[in-house]
């Protein structure tokens, strides 16, 4: 059962492009009969594509014919969309069993990604690159949380009584993963690692890698950039633009910021020149390809002190120094993970000029130990927003449609609530929040080869599949996909939610249900006996729930009253739900 309702599921929702994995077609789901029309799939245009350039390459040269031939590889290759994404965090945590300590003497989150079985099958060459940058990010994660662990116990280990002056801690390792652009020619992900292991604070550090999608090449950023004189200058330029020479507080005063800047350039376009320094070689220059531009960022004490934090700089495509082929063609549609720790920045009316936004979350009742949140504060300069609601933690998103900003805040409340708020971005202000009526922006995708589950990676403003929190004949999740419009709303062609359901409810008593075909057309009802199997696969969300029983086929449920999202008193031919079934999976 649980196969098929995933089979099901995924054709459902995991078949809309970016923001999930699976299958390249959905079933048609449940829709009021109001006319449709026929396009040509993807597929289809491809082999038109290839039937033409097919036909042209009869009368080419050998040399013309293999450009030719190479052209419509690539061309086919890109008309198959952008490759799709799924997210899986590792938690660990090591409990002290001594009784002495209060504190865990560690925890760890380690998140990672890959593609989609689907774009996997597309883009091999880039699904094997992800799954070797992945696998070492998350082994080099876990051989630093392992020895922050073993540091804590050994450090513990020599403190007979706590006392005032004994420093007791827990350490921490967390690996997160920030799709930064996604699209049919390349891929650009952010790696943050966050750990402390018991000094004065922690250390947040990112870095960057950028894929070739159809070959899988990592791309370096002397391709995007060729001219290293023209980087160096606007670099130093977009870098001033944003921050003060106070607040840079460049560490080496004699060197300048242009100076400073210097041996983390050469490692980029001159490795050779930057092992011969006599300075201590970086590691090598963070960038990542955004939705604006090149985003070039310095991790904290790379250029400036800790409390300067990470310093960012984005050079727009508009700049006139990045290469043609990595500058996104037509209307731009992109979601962008932000991390917490760095500004956003993007240009928000697009007149070529960067705009720097943050978010800050205020404590309950100002108490800086609580884990507890009150609001949640978007700033650009002396402009500000703040939503007011509780939560414990947050994720934030930058949607860019076309021109237009906006970012999305997924607040995490309690008893699993989540709440998402849009704010617009406007050029050098913020305004105001609005609550959106879908709830959950990422969704649990279960994977049977590894009986594991897996997030959904939105990345396309145009196939966001947002969840709601349903509870009608138990609580799940059910999602549609959405389009964000220029206002910052978002609509959905869908008319009914796909339900994320695993558990079947057993009936009670015999139950009358309407008889679905493969279309889910009604065509006839039927009284079926106590003890069939119901598993919900979707719903409208009002009148009733469609689902499959023991022997395969789909039924309805239609409820005595419309109810909403939130309803409690279900009744089903004058019977209430909790008589009717044997156990219903109600959250709380």
């Amino acid at each position: 059962m649980k196969k098929k309702l995933l089979a099901l599921f995924m054709g459902i929702t995991l078949a809309v492009g970016t923001a999930a994995c699976g299958n390249s077609s959905a079933p048609q789901s449940a829709q009021p009969d109001s006319g449709s029309q026929d396009t040509a799939s993807p597929a289809t245009e491809a082999e038109s594509e290839g039937s033409a350039a097919a036909s042209s390459d009869e009368a080419a040269t050998d040399a013309e014919k293999e450009n030719a031939d190479a052209k419509k590889s690539g061309d086919q290759a890109s008309a198959t969309g952008a490759p799709e994404f799924l997210s899986r965090s590792s938690y660990y945590n090591e409990i002290d069993e001594s009784g002495k300590f209060d504190q865990n003497i560690s925890s760890g989150n380690i998140e990672t990604l890959k593609l989609t079985d689907d774009s996997a099958a597309r883009y091999p060459e880039l699904a094997k690159a992800i799954e070797e940058y992945m696998a070492a990010r998350e082994g080099n994660a876990k051989s630093e949380y392992d020895q922050y662990t073993s540091d804590n116990k050994e450090y513990r280990a020599t403190i007979d009584k706590p006392g005032e002056n004994d420093h007791i801690y827990e350490a921490y390792v967390n690996e997160d993963q920030f799709l930064r652009r996604v699209d049919d020619k390349y891929v650009s992900i952010m790696s943050g690692n966050d750990s402390y292991s018991g000094g004065a604070h922690g250390y947040t550090a990112y870095s960057s890698v950028t894929y070739d999608i159809n070959t899988g090449k990592e791309i370096a950023l002397k391709d995007v950039i060729p001219d290293e004189e023209k980087f160096k200058t606007t670099l130093e330029e977009k870098i001033l633009e944003l921050y003060s020479v106070d607040e840079l507080m460049i560490m080496d005063e004699s060197a300048g910021l242009a100076g400073t800047l210097l041996p983390f350039i050469q490692t980029e376009y001159e490795p050779d020149a930057a092992a011969s320094s006599d300075q201590d070689v970086p590691a090598h220059l963070n960038w990542s390809l955004d939705p604006d531009g090149v985003l070039v960022y310095f991790n904290a004490y790379d250029i400036a002190p800790y409390s300067t934090g990470t310093v960012t700089a984005l050079i727009p495509y508009s700049s006139g120094i990045i290469a043609d082929e990595f500058i996104p063609e037509g209307e731009i549609s992109y979601v962008c993970e932000a991390p917490r720790a760095m500004y956003i920045l993007t240009d928000a009316d697009g007149d070529g000029k960067t705009d720097k936004y943050d978010t800050f979350a205020n404590h309950y009742n100002n108490d800086y130990t609580s884990t507890d949140y009150e609001s949640l504060e978007i700033v650009c300069g002396d402009n500000k927003s703040k939503i007011e609601d509780t939560f414990f933690g947050y994720t934030q998103y930058l949607l860019c449609k076309g021109e237009k900003r906006f970012l999305l805040l997924c607040l995490d409340s309690y008893n699993d609530y989540t709440y998402l708020y849009d704010v617009p971005l406007l050029a050098g202000s913020v305004g105001e929040s609005t609550l959106l009526t879908p709830d959950i922006f990422t969704f649990a995708v279960y994977d049977d080869k590894e009986d594991a589950y897996y997030s959904s990676c939105p990345t396309d403003t145009s196939k966001l599949v947002l969840g709601t929190r349903l509870n009608l004949l138990s609580t799940y999740t059910g999602l549609k996909t959405y389009s964000l419009e220029d206002d910052g709303t978002i609509t959905t062609q869908d008319g009914y939610f796909a339900a994320d359901v695993h558990n079947p409810i057993t009936s009670l008593k015999p139950i009358k249900c309407e008889i679905l075909d493969d279309s889910f057309n009604v065509t006839g009802e039927e009284t079926l006996p106590e003890g069939t199997n119901f598993t919900i696969f979707q719903t409208d969300g009002t009148t009733g729930v469609d689902c499959t029983i023991d022997d395969g086929r789909k039924v309805r449920l239609t409820f005595d009253e419309p109810q909403t999202p939130d309803s409690s008193g279900i009744k089903i031919g004058g019977v209430d739900q909790f008589d009717l079934f044997k156990e219903l999976y109600y959250a709380g």
